[in-house]
Protein backbone atom coordinates (compact mmCIF):
# COMPACT_ATOMS: atom_id res chain seq x y z
CA UNK A 1 0.00 0.00 0.00
CA UNK A 2 1.43 3.37 -0.96
CA UNK A 3 1.91 6.08 1.61
CA UNK A 4 -0.80 8.74 1.88
CA UNK A 5 0.28 12.07 0.36
CA UNK A 6 -0.92 15.56 1.29
CA UNK A 7 -0.77 18.67 -0.87
CA UNK A 8 1.28 21.39 0.83
CA UNK A 9 0.12 25.01 1.17
CA UNK A 10 1.58 28.31 2.34
CA UNK A 11 0.35 30.11 5.46
CA UNK A 12 -2.35 31.80 3.34
CA UNK A 13 -3.80 28.46 2.16
CA UNK A 14 -2.33 28.81 -1.34
CA UNK A 15 -0.95 25.62 -2.99
CA UNK A 16 2.82 25.33 -3.23
CA UNK A 17 2.76 22.67 -5.94
CA UNK A 18 4.29 19.75 -4.07
CA UNK A 19 3.26 16.94 -1.74
CA UNK A 20 4.63 15.36 1.42
CA UNK A 21 3.78 12.08 3.10
CA UNK A 22 1.34 12.02 5.99
CA UNK A 23 4.12 10.67 8.21
CA UNK A 24 6.51 13.51 7.30
CA UNK A 25 3.83 16.21 7.69
CA UNK A 26 2.86 14.99 11.17
CA UNK A 27 6.42 14.31 12.33
CA UNK A 28 7.84 17.69 11.34
CA UNK A 29 4.82 19.98 11.95
CA UNK A 30 6.28 22.42 9.45
CA UNK A 31 4.03 21.87 6.43
CA UNK A 32 0.63 23.50 6.03
CA UNK A 33 -2.04 21.06 4.82
CA UNK A 34 -5.83 20.76 4.74
CA UNK A 35 -8.43 18.89 6.76
CA UNK A 36 -12.19 18.64 7.18
CA UNK A 37 -14.37 18.57 10.28
CA UNK A 38 -17.91 17.22 9.99
CA UNK A 39 -20.08 18.01 13.02
CA UNK A 40 -23.17 15.81 12.96
CA UNK A 41 -26.17 17.28 14.77
CA UNK A 42 -29.77 16.20 15.19
CA UNK A 43 -33.11 17.92 15.74
CA UNK A 44 -32.68 17.47 19.52
CA UNK A 45 -29.65 19.82 19.29
CA UNK A 46 -27.22 17.02 20.12
CA UNK A 47 -23.80 16.35 18.60
CA UNK A 48 -22.69 12.88 17.50
CA UNK A 49 -19.35 12.15 19.17
CA UNK A 50 -16.80 9.42 18.54
CA UNK A 51 -14.23 7.48 20.52
CA UNK A 52 -11.30 7.26 18.12
CA UNK A 53 -9.69 3.90 17.51
CA UNK A 54 -6.50 2.99 19.35
CA UNK A 55 -5.03 2.38 15.88
CA UNK A 56 -5.21 6.07 14.89
CA UNK A 57 -1.94 8.01 14.58
CA UNK A 58 -3.57 11.26 15.79
CA UNK A 59 -5.46 11.27 19.13
CA UNK A 60 -5.78 7.48 19.50
CA UNK A 61 -8.38 6.28 22.03
CA UNK A 62 -9.63 9.82 22.62
CA UNK A 63 -13.15 11.19 22.39
CA UNK A 64 -13.81 13.76 19.65
CA UNK A 65 -16.95 15.69 18.78
CA UNK A 66 -16.55 15.70 15.02
CA UNK A 67 -15.64 13.37 12.16
CA UNK A 68 -13.31 14.05 9.27
CA UNK A 69 -9.71 13.89 8.26
CA UNK A 70 -6.91 15.20 6.14
CA UNK A 71 -7.34 15.89 2.45
CA UNK A 72 -5.41 13.55 0.23
CA UNK A 73 -3.38 15.00 -2.62
CA UNK A 74 -5.66 16.42 -5.33
CA UNK A 75 -8.77 16.22 -3.16
CA UNK A 76 -11.14 19.10 -2.38
CA UNK A 77 -12.72 19.86 0.99
CA UNK A 78 -16.23 18.74 0.02
CA UNK A 79 -15.11 15.45 -1.56
CA UNK A 80 -13.01 14.72 1.53
CA UNK A 81 -15.93 15.39 3.90
CA UNK A 82 -18.25 13.05 1.96
CA UNK A 83 -15.56 10.35 1.79
CA UNK A 84 -14.58 10.59 5.47
CA UNK A 85 -18.21 10.35 6.61
CA UNK A 86 -18.66 7.20 4.53
CA UNK A 87 -15.35 5.65 5.61
CA UNK A 88 -15.59 6.35 9.33
CA UNK A 89 -19.24 5.58 10.10
CA UNK A 90 -20.73 4.20 6.88
CA UNK A 91 -23.01 7.19 6.36
CA UNK A 92 -23.56 7.77 2.65
CA UNK A 93 -24.31 11.46 2.12
CA UNK A 94 -24.37 13.88 -0.77
CA UNK A 95 -22.33 17.10 -0.86
CA UNK A 96 -25.56 19.14 -0.83
CA UNK A 97 -26.33 17.82 2.67
CA UNK A 98 -23.28 19.56 4.16
CA UNK A 99 -23.54 23.11 5.48
CA UNK A 100 -20.26 25.01 5.35
CA UNK A 101 -19.22 27.05 8.38
CA UNK A 102 -15.95 28.19 6.77
CA UNK A 103 -12.25 27.43 7.00
CA UNK A 104 -10.24 27.81 10.22
CA UNK A 105 -6.47 28.20 10.38
CA UNK A 106 -4.83 26.02 13.04
CA UNK A 107 -1.31 27.34 13.65
CA UNK A 108 -0.40 24.62 16.18
CA UNK A 109 -1.05 21.72 13.79
CA UNK A 110 -0.43 23.73 10.60
CA UNK A 111 -3.68 22.88 8.88
CA UNK A 112 -6.61 24.68 7.33
CA UNK A 113 -9.79 22.99 8.46
CA UNK A 114 -13.07 23.34 6.59
CA UNK A 115 -15.91 22.91 9.07
CA UNK A 116 -19.24 21.41 8.00
CA UNK A 117 -22.52 20.70 9.74
CA UNK A 118 -24.54 17.63 8.81
CA UNK A 119 -28.06 17.47 10.22
CA UNK A 120 -28.98 13.82 10.66
CA UNK A 121 -31.75 12.21 12.69
CA UNK A 122 -30.97 8.60 11.92
CA UNK A 123 -30.39 5.78 14.38
CA UNK A 124 -26.79 5.27 15.49
CA UNK A 125 -27.41 1.53 15.36
CA UNK A 126 -27.74 1.83 11.58
CA UNK A 127 -24.19 3.16 11.21
CA UNK A 128 -21.29 0.90 10.25
CA UNK A 129 -18.26 1.96 12.26
CA UNK A 130 -14.84 1.37 10.74
CA UNK A 131 -13.17 -0.08 13.84
CA UNK A 132 -9.77 1.04 12.50
CA UNK A 133 -11.04 4.61 12.84
CA UNK A 134 -13.94 4.74 15.33
CA UNK A 135 -14.58 2.50 18.36
CA UNK A 136 -17.81 3.99 19.75
CA UNK A 137 -20.27 6.79 19.05
CA UNK A 138 -22.76 8.63 21.24
CA UNK A 139 -25.05 11.67 21.11
CA UNK A 140 -24.35 14.48 23.59
CA UNK A 141 -26.07 17.79 24.24
CA UNK A 142 -23.85 20.88 23.97
CA UNK A 143 -23.99 21.20 27.78
CA UNK A 144 -23.02 17.57 28.41
CA UNK A 145 -20.30 17.76 25.77
CA UNK A 146 -18.84 20.89 27.38
CA UNK A 147 -18.89 19.14 30.78
CA UNK A 148 -16.98 16.16 29.36
CA UNK A 149 -14.49 18.49 27.64
CA UNK A 150 -13.97 20.31 30.96
CA UNK A 151 -13.32 16.93 32.62
CA UNK A 152 -10.59 16.20 30.05
CA UNK A 153 -12.48 13.38 28.33
CA UNK A 154 -12.25 14.99 24.86
CA UNK A 155 -9.23 15.98 22.76
CA UNK A 156 -10.96 19.00 21.22
CA UNK A 157 -13.12 21.97 22.18
CA UNK A 158 -16.49 23.00 20.76
CA UNK A 159 -16.31 25.28 17.74
CA UNK A 160 -18.18 28.54 18.49
CA UNK A 161 -19.68 28.51 14.98
CA UNK A 162 -21.12 25.06 15.64
CA UNK A 163 -22.77 26.23 18.88
CA UNK A 164 -24.13 29.30 17.09
CA UNK A 165 -25.55 27.10 14.33
CA UNK A 166 -27.17 24.68 16.80
CA UNK A 167 -28.70 27.51 18.83
CA UNK A 168 -29.97 29.55 15.86
CA UNK A 169 -30.71 27.13 13.02
CA UNK A 170 -32.07 23.97 14.63
CA UNK A 171 -35.70 24.33 15.72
Amino acid sequence: MSEELFDIFNENNQPLGFTKSRKEVHASVQYWHRATQIWITNSRKEILCQLRSALQDVNPSKWMSFFGGHLKSGQGYLASAVQETKEEIGLDIGPNQLISLGVKKNKKHKHFSQTYILQWDGEVGSLRLDKNEVELIKWLSVKDLQNEIDQGKFCNTIDDKVIEYINNEIN
